[in-house]
């Protein structure tokens, strides 16, 4: 798909990039980072059941902005912003329903399916994929091990659902094992999801977390120019006043709010 090539190369992404990166989350955030850099806000919605919502996207401009789950798992959650992103594209947001077999109207089908294949090819390029090692000894219709599933997931930091999709598209294994093992994937989810305990984050880091840096930024920007008071700048990152100083630091690198609000 050429326009995956694109925006892989749009957002800077290169393949030693991905491969090198050390965990899922520091993988999250540098796909979230590089869609800021290109002017997407990104943030997580908190407090929603991912049975109710994985993620939703606005297409207007300026600021196109794509909203992720932070109760859904990092690797979703990616998955998640890339297919968002095609809708962005398409000028169709709106809250989606990532799975192809759900009931829905033709064109909104199509629109679905396609975000899913963009966001798919994106993530695990087939020009890449067709090259690993694993795939090249297995060959066409093959059926895989658990841990050959895992460790080509954990490679391009995707779910194994989602890899073994990319295998089924380039035609390295059969839908009967795909469908077998898309079961066994998700009661797994359900399960992990189920024992999943939230830790304790420091206040100026959830609302990084939560809005993203680029929306701080503009924010903050916004409070210096004196287009905004402290009551908005407040009510926009939803933080006490008292916690600016730790995000200022963070994400601009020096205080400049809290001199102001002495």
């Amino acid at each position: 798909m050429p326009l995956a090539n694109t925006v892989r190369n749009l957002l800077g992404i290169t393949y030693k990039d991905q491969v090198g990166w050390h965990n899922d989350y520091e993988a999250f955030s540098h796909w979230r980072s590089a869609f800021e850099r290109i002017g997407v806000l990104v943030c997580q919605a908190t407090g929603i059941p991912v049975e109710e919502m994985r993620g939703f996207s606005v297409s207007d401009t300026p600021l196109p902005m794509v909203v992720v789950n932070s109760k859904d798992a990092v690797r979703g959650r990616i998955f998640t912003l890339l297919h968002e992103f095609g809708h962005v594209l398409l000028r169709k947001g709106g809250v989606c329903d990532l799975d192809e077999d759900a009931l829905r109207p033709p064109e909104e089908q199509h629109i679905e399916i396609f975000c899913n294949r963009l966001a798919g090819e994106i993530l695990v390029p087939t020009t890449y994929l067709l090259q690993e090692e694993s795939v090249v000894a297995k060959g066409p219709n093959s059926e895989w091990s658990k841990e050959e599933i895992a460790a080509l997931a954990q490679r391009y930091h995707v779910s194994r659902e989602a890899l073994l999709r990319r295998l089924l598209i380039c035609g390295f294994t059969t839908e009967d094992f795909y469908q077998r093992q898309r079961e066994v994937f998700q009661q797994a989810y359900q399960s992990q999801r189920q024992t999943q305990r939230a830790g304790y984050v420091p206040p100026h880091r959830k609302v990084i977390s939560n809005a993203g840096r680029f929306f701080v930024r503009l924010v903050l920007h916004g409070y210096y120019q004196e287009k905004l008071t402290a009551s908005d700048l407040s009510d926009y990152l939803e933080v006490r006043l008292k916690h600016l100083e730790p995000l200022e630091q963070e994400v601009i690198g020096h205080s400049v709010v809290s001199g102001a609000l002495a």
